[in-house]
C-alpha cells in the first residue's frame, strides 16, 4: 500500500485515541506535519506523524446542519490554512502549525479550502463564490466566474494551475440534481460544468490532475464515487456501498491515485465505515481500522 494511504489510516487511529470529535484533517506530502479540526476544541497540530498533538486555538465552527470547516496544507507542511465554516476568518500558519494568524476576508461562511504544492496559491470556497490568493494568503481576490454558487469542496493540481470543486444546494441535499462538479484549467479564471447530479461530500485529485474523485451520497443507503481519468472532462460513477446510511463522506488518494480510502459516518452507528480501492476507484471493499 502507498505510504500516504498507510499514513491516512494510522492518523485515523491516532486521532481517534485523543477522544475528540474530529471533523477535518490535512497533511504534508510525507505525513510528518498534520493539522486537524476538533468539533469541540478547534485546531490541533502534529509535527511527528501524528504521534503527539498540540492544541493551537479554539475556532467557532458551524454546527449541524452545515459544513464543519476545511483545511489545506502545502506539500512541505510549512503552510497551513484552516477555515471555520462559520465566521469570516481564515486561519493561517507559515511555520508548520506552530503559530497562527487570523485573517479577515470580505466574505463569510467558508466551506472549502485547497492549496498548491508550495502553499503560495490558495483557494477557499464560500456560500457564494471562490476566493484565491497567490501570496500564501496575504491578499485575496474573488473569482468572478464562481459567484452565486455554494461551494462545498475544492482540490487543486500541485502547481495550482488546475482546480476542481463541487457545489451543493444545501446540507440536506441527499440524492439527485442538487449538486454539480466544476473544473477550471486556468487557475480559476474560467470554469466548466462537466458533471452534475449528486449529493457530493469530498473531492481529491492526483498532483498532475489527470485523475479526480468525488465522494457521493447517492441515496440514504448508497455511497458512490464519481471518477475522471482525463483531468475532469468526463466522469463516471462507481458504487462504494449500498448497505449503509452514509453521511459526511471523506476521501483520500495515494500519490499515483491507484489506492484510495473513503470514510463515512452512518446514522446510528459508531465509529463509521472505511472502504478501500486498489484499482483507481473502480471497485471498493470494506475494511477496518
Amino acid at each position: 500500500m502507498d505510504g500516504f494511504l498507510c499514513f491516512v489510516l494510522v492518523i485515523l487511529v491516532r486521532v481517534a485515541a485523543l477522544d475528540e470529535q474530529w471533523n477535518q484533517f490535512g497533511s504534508s506530502a510525507d505525513g510528518q506535519f498534520v493539522v486537524a479540526i476538533s468539533m469541540r476544541n478547534g485546531i490541533y497540530v502534529s509535527q511527528d506523524y501524528g504521534r503527539t498533538w498540540m492544541h493551537r486555538g479554539q475556532i467557532e465552527l458551524c454546527m449541524w446542519p452545515c459544513r464543519h470547516g476545511a483545511v489545506a496544507v502545502s506539500s512541505d507542511g510549512r503552510q497551513m490554512v484552516v477555515v471555520s465554516g462559520s465566521k469570516d476568518h481564515i486561519h493561517r500558519s507559515e511555520d508548520y502549525g506552530s503559530t497562527w494568524l487570523e485573517l479577515s476576508a470580505e466574505t463569510s461562511t467558508f466551506r472549502a479550502a485547497a492549496a498548491a504544492k508550495d502553499g503560495q496559491m490558495l483557494f477557499v470556497g464560500t456560500a457564494g463564490s471562490i476566493w484565491k490568493s497567490s501570496d500564501s494568503g496575504g491578499t485575496w481576490i474573488e473569482l468572478s466566474g464562481t459567484s452565486g454558487l455554494s461551494w462545498w469542496g475544492l482540490t487543486t493540481s500541485a502547481d495550482g494551475s488546475k482546480v476542481a470543486g463541487f457545489t451543493r444546494e444545501n446540507y440536506h441535499c441527499t440524492c439527485c440534481g442538487c449538486g454539480a462538479i466544476w473544473v477550471s484549467l486556468d487557475s480559476g479564471e474560467s470554469w466548466t460544468q462537466p458533471a452534475a447530479d449528486g449529493s457530493f461530500w469530498d473531492i481529491t485529485a492526483t498532483g498532475d490532475f489527470t485523475r479526480l474523485w468525488v465522494a457521493t451520497r447517492r441515496s440514504l443507503e448508497t455511497a458512490s464515487v464519481w471518477l475522471s481519468s482525463d483531468s475532469g472532462s468526463r466522469w463516471t460513477e462507481r458504487l462504494v456501498s449500498s448497505s449503509h446510511a452514509a453521511s459526511e463522506l471523506g476521501i483520500a488518494a495515494s500519490r499515483d491515485g491507484k489506492t484510495l480510502a473513503i470514510v463515512f459516518e452512518e446514522l446510528g452507528y459508531y465509529p463509521g465505515w472505511l472502504y478501500l480501492s486498489f484499482d483507481y476507484g473502480l471497485t471498493w471493499a470494506p475494511s477496518s481500522f
